[in-house]
């Protein structure tokens, strides 16, 4: 769940603590200092940083074929059905960009609802990514609970390799090729 005092150091190149706390607040990572004096970094932050940073440098272009590398990241080891950003701590919480953390609710479906609302998930369709977007936001909240989860794990690896795809984009031998790869990671 929290990047390794190796992982930091690869990230942000240096290897004393105040220097990756520096690094860490110019790039605009939200991090936590330890008792030790290292900074503890979320995982997840630094997906959503670097998701972030990718689609602001593609200026939000679609791709014309699928992401099969998306299915070979690092993922999170607990509730994997959670956005990036949505924290536990008692709680759901979401946290800003800015550090400010939001709560969510206790209650799973209630919390991904506002969760929803929070960020502002557009109604206009573009992308495959818009389409599932919009399944979850509209869709899912309205079935039962087991189901919902089950959606939400199975959005993720759909929307790593074709979330930046137009639909009508999609071919049928992208899908097998997506179900040939899923089928050897998962037998």
């Amino acid at each position: 769940m929290f990047l390794t005092r190796n992982e930091i150091q690869q990230l942000t190149g240096y290897k004393i603590p105040s220097a990756q706390i520096r690094w860490l607040q110019k790039n605009g990572i939200l991090f936590r200092v330890g008792a030790d004096g290292y900074p503890r970094i979320l995982l997840s932050e630094v997906e959503f940083q670097m998701l972030s940073h990718t689609k602001s440098t593609k200026h939000f272009s679609v791709q014309e074929t699928p992401n099969f590398e998306g299915l070979y990241g690092r993922r999170r080891q607990t509730r994997k059905e959670l956005p990036k950003r949505v924290i536990i701590a008692g709680s759901y919480f979401f946290v800003e960009k800015s550090g400010k953390w939001i709560n969510l609710g206790q209650d799973f479906k209630r919390a991904m609802a506002k969760y929803a609302e929070i960020v502002d998930i557009p109604d206009g369709v573009s992308t495959m990514g818009d389409v599932m977007d919009r399944y979850m936001k509209e869709v899912a909240p309205l079935k039962a609970d087991k189901s919902y989860h089950e959606n939400l794990l199975q959005i993720k690896p759909l929307k790593e390799v074709f979330g930046d795809m137009r639909p009508d984009a999609i071919k049928p031998i992208d899908i097998y090729q997506y179900l040939d790869i899923r089928v050897k990671q998962h037998p």
